[in-house]
Parts: structure tokens; C-alpha cells; sequence
């Protein structure tokens, strides 16, 4: 998935703050809530719960920058478009 998105190799070794305000500038034009900024800092998804080991799993092992990513994708703003 990163390797399709041009900031992707820029971002790859910066700070999780840097890459979440990067992603959160391009796909939501700074326009998100304080939960999904949270969310995305945090690295947690609030759906995957113990019922649901394998995508929390999955979750955990992608790199920072494609969790970041997969978690914006989710997000109820990106929802919404």
C-alpha cells in the first residue's frame, strides 16, 4: 500500500507524529477529529477487540506508516467522502 503513495519513502523513517499530520494533510485536508488524531497517534484500533485476535494481529506486525494509513481508511471522516 505505501509503496503506491509518492510521500511514502519520505515518511518511512519519520516520527509517528510526523507521518500521522502528514497523513491526516492529505486525505482529510487537516480536517479531523481529536478521536481520529488520537487513534492514529496511538496506533490502536477501537473495533479490534479480543473477539477479533487475527485483525488486531494483522494490526500489529504491518509497518508504523501502513498501520497509519489503514487506521485513516477507517476513519468515520474518510467515511464519509
Amino acid at each position: 500500500m505505501t509503496r503506491l503513495w509518492s510521500p511514502a519513502a519520505r515518511l518511512s523513517g519519520a516520527a509517528r507524529s510526523v507521518q500521522v499530520d502528514s497523513v491526516v494533510s492529505r486525505l482529510f485536508g487537516d480536517d479531523v477529529s481529536p478521536q481520529t488524531r488520537t487513534i492514529l497517534n496511538q496506533g490502536s484500533n477501537p473495533i479490534a477487540t479480543s473477539a477479533l485476535p487475527a485483525a488486531a494481529t494483522r494490526l500489529q506486525s504491518q509497518s508504523q506508516l501502513a498501520q497509519i494509513l489503514g487506521l485513516a481508511l477507517g476513519a468515520p471522516e474518510f467515511q464519509r467522502r
